[in-house]
């Protein structure tokens, strides 16, 4: 994996948000081509999620991904379409949702109407156990 480090601002405070990565990551077919969802450190939830919906092994781009954005990392990833992408944001994005706040927490913006939609669907798909808010 390909990385490079780029600053901003000086000193962002804990109230600020982002409005650039500080980490740019690369994602490249150099990951194992198979590991485990469970092994990926997600929720039960979200591990039941992925059974009902036949998925047993994360793809190269979510492997490399969803442990970086569950640690706080940003990450920039790109592969190719029917990838995993949309699942390898949105898995930590729903881990980390408190689900007791019925407060907008997450914006997830598309280029497109068309990609608006299957990402939606893709959160609703994963999201099927609990309540979306």
């Amino acid at each position: 994996m390909l990385e490079a480090g780029f600053t901003f601002y000086k000193e962002p405070s804990a109230r600020s948000l982002r409005a650039f990565p500080t980490r740019i990551a690369v994602m490249t077919n150099d990951a194992p081509s198979s590991t485990a969802f469970s092994a990926l450190g997600l929720p039960s939830f979200l591990l039941d999620a992925l059974s009902g919906l036949g998925y047993e092994e994360a793809t190269p781009i979510q492997s490399e991904t969803i442990p970086a954005v569950l640690s706080g990392r940003d990450v920039v990833g790109v592969a190719q379409t029917g990838t995993g992408k949309t699942a390898a944001f949105a898995l930590p994005v729903l881990a980390t949702l408190d689900y007791q706040r019925r407060v907008p927490q997450v914006l997830v913006l598309c280029p497109t109407r068309e990609l608006s939609m299957q990402v939606a669907d893709a959160f609703r798909s994963l999201q099927r156990i609990r309540t979306v808010v």
